[in-house]
């Protein structure tokens, strides 16, 4: 069992943990258990902090969701890249030779696999 925390912070951890566990294993096939063994508590202490399953569930996509959010709009906060009208042009030139040369590998392929 791991070592007494304050409620917020061990709620935090159990949220992290079970946002993790239903990440990889989804809802159906994560347990109460299992986010309790993983976040080192008992399931006890694990329904002290959320009544239900659906419940700790709810929350973690809430959080997922506000944290989501958050960083969209930290992103949507920078400052874009200011580009010349010709570094544009250049940059657009670069990916189009590219793109071309791909292209052109991918059919001596086809042509020497034939």
């Amino acid at each position: 069992m791991g070592p007494r925390l304050p409620a917020a912070v061990r709620r935090r951890q159990l949220l992290d943990v079970a946002t993790s566990a239903f990440a990889r294993r989804g809802f159906h096939a994560t347990s109460m258990t299992d986010v309790a063994v993983a976040a080192g508590v008992t399931k006890p202490v694990l329904y002290q902090h959320f009544a239900s399953k659906r419940a700790l569930y709810l929350e973690a996509l809430n959080d997922v969701g506000c944290r989501l959010r958050q960083s969209i709009e930290k992103t949507k906060k920078r400052p874009m890249e200011k580009v010349s009208s010709e570094q544009a042009e250049e940059r657009a030139t670069k990916k189009s030779k590219t793109k071309a040369k791909t292209k052109a590998k991918a059919k001596t392929k086809r042509r020497t696999a034939a």
